[in-house]
């Protein structure tokens, strides 16, 4: 987890880093580049990203991350990806689906 911070001055970001108890880092956006990268129009706006780096949600206002709801998500999104077996190839027998449609290699 990081925090973004949107044009503030370093110190007033270190208080109330300090004063919410935050124990991840706080990167701090003084150009909007970040902002402007993930097209964000809101604060705070929550951002989720998944495994391979995509934004696979966002989320524009204060959230309770601790409330049931918000846990369930997050621990669904951070277990570990299901397992395939065998080689790794996709498909089955001669490399057709069920109905006849090529399963890519």
């Amino acid at each position: 987890m990081v925090a973004v911070n949107f044009k503030q001055p370093r110190r007033e970001v270190a208080r109330y880093r300090e004063a919410l108890g935050l124990s991840f880092p706080v990167l701090l956006d003084q150009d909007g580049s970040v902002t402007a990268a993930y097209k964000a129009w809101g604060h705070p706006m929550t951002f989720l990203i998944g495994r391979e780096g995509e934004v696979i949600g966002q989320i524009v206002g204060a959230r309770e991350w601790t409330a049931e709801p918000a846990r369930r998500l997050l621990e669904t999104l951070l277990a570990p990806a299901p397992e395939r077996s065998g080689s790794g190839a996709e498909g089955v027998g001669d490399g057709r689906g069920g109905d006849g449609a090529q399963v890519p290699r």
